[in-house]
């Protein structure tokens, strides 16, 4: 039988993944997307038939999740499935550069999924001065970014380290659905994270956490060397991810002060991978990841007083249980009534400003159905919050990602730009030897993004 032909008995979804399919607004979808930017010309039959052939071993690629008001959402498949509902093609007027393609990312990041289907999808942007993009989404309800980066990576022709290296951590121990004399234990768990949760602080208001309008606009760097920013932080006597961090904190500050808005201290949700080292990423077990609080002083001027106050809190962070304690909520908010996680979603998201995911990503060049990858940008969703921002690494190279929110961030592409500024402030500082910044991609015309 074929993989397209194949059966899969329906099944619930897990707590965690109920819960980010319940934690889906209108204008604000939870969906993971990465941007993959080719050397050369993908043949759309050749990258149909990979992704039947690799994407498909995992029957969450050909199911859909349906709700029904009397029972839990469960996966059934889709029914009549075809690769092809889920690939498209879009041509940009050539010789289309990075404004056009950002543009036609941020529009396809403000597009909900087609709920009738799997919730995924893939665009294939023709028409670029550089070679051909891969548009990928998919919903977050399917699993973590994680374990899709791996799944993504999966597609290549050759596959020597492209394995993503997860973290060693404690897994929780209701991944999947709990046993009878299991219910004590998940009801007291939850409740100790709701009361560790409720002595968390606000964060306070900014122009950060503006009421979203739905319309996202998204930007990423120019490949970042990551041999660089390793003696950076090794100057300062901090790792790749303290100073990656340390950049943002600084070119947050940098942003509101440009637009003069006010710079309080706000709070980042930082992912942490908990799934164990051995596990298999089959996506049947679902999310299995935890938020760490990172707050950011984005209120301190000084260069080296801010950078101190940040390793403290990092520091603090990696001390603390916040990523069990958040895997609990969002197992509780999966498992009570509608109401009930409604609430505790509210309380939740006002517990930080903005999403910063780091993902390791292959540390040699890889290729896909014969064309070789130039680039990645990958970002989570950041839901009732309206600002994300992504580091990944590949090829001996960091990419940053803005995706914004308009009403927050309605110029990307300036944030990106002060984040690569202030790493080479930081590099100047710790005596690392200066790079000259390679001029940003020219547009064919000047309307995208406005």
């Amino acid at each position: 039988m074929s993989k397209r032909a194949r059966h899969t008995p329906a099944r619930p979804l897990t707590a965690t993944d109920a819960a980010w399919y319940r934690l889906e607004h209108r204008g604000n979808p939870v969906d993971v997307t990465s941007v993959l930017s080719f050397d050369g010309t993908l043949a759309v039959d050749v990258l149909c038939a990979r992704l039947e052939e690799r994407l498909l071993e995992h029957p969450r690629f050909r199911q859909r999740v349906v709700a029904r008001w009397d029972a839990a959402p469960r996966w059934e498949d889709e029914p009549d499935f075809s690769i092809a509902r889920h690939v498209s093609r879009t041509r940009l007027t050539p010789p289309a550069g990075r404004v056009e393609l950002e543009a036609l990312v941020s529009g396809l990041m403000s597009d909900p999924f087609d709920w009738s289907r799997s919730p995924w999808r893939v665009v294939m942007i023709e028409g670029l001065a550089e070679g051909t993009a891969l548009v990928v989404q998919v919903h977050h309800c399917m699993g973590d970014g994680f374990a899709l980066m791996e799944i993504l990576l999966s597609l290549a022709d050759e596959d020597p380290d492209a394995r993503v290296a997860r973290a060693r951590a404690s897994a929780w121990p209701f991944a999947g659905s709990p046993r009878v004399r299991d219910v004590p234990r998940l009801v007291l768990a939850g409740a100790r994270s709701v009361a560790q949760l409720a002595r968390l602080s606000f964060d306070p208001p900014s122009a950060l956490r503006r009421h979203p309008t739905g319309h996202r606009v998204a930007s990423w760097s120019r490949g970042l060397p990551l041999d660089r920013i390793k003696d950076t932080a090794h100057r300062g006597r901090e790792t790749v991810n303290d100073a990656l961090l340390g950049a943002l904190t600084g070119a947050l500050r940098l942003y509101l002060q440009e637009r003069g808005e006010r710079c309080p201290p706000v709070r980042a949700f930082v992912p942490v991978n908990l799934r164990p080292p051995h596990a298999p990423i089959d996506l049947e077990h679902g999310n299995w990841f935890g938020l760490v609080y990172v707050d950011l002083p984005i209120d301190v001027m000084d260069h080296a007083v801010r950078e101190r106050a940040l390793h403290a809190t990092i520091a603090r962070a990696k001390r603390g249980s916040d990523a069990l304690i958040s895997l609990g909520i969002l197992e509780l908010m999966g498992r009570v009534p509608l109401r009930v996680a409604r609430l505790l979603e509210e309380v939740f998201v006002r517990k930080a400003s903005l999403v910063v995911t780091n993902v390791p990503g292959p540390r040699e060049r890889i290729a896909i159905a014969g064309v070789p990858l130039r680039e990645i940008v990958f970002w989570v969703p950041h839901p009732r919050l309206s600002l994300g921002v992504s580091l990944l690494s590949y090829a001996g190279q960091v990419h940053v990602g803005v995706r914004a929110d308009s009403a927050v961030v309605p110029d990307p592409r300036r944030l990106v730009a002060l984040f690569e500024g202030e790493l080479d402030r930081m590099a100047r500082e710790r005596g690392v030897r200066p790079q000259r910044i390679a001029a940003r991609p020219v547009a064919a015309s000047t309307d995208a993004h406005g």
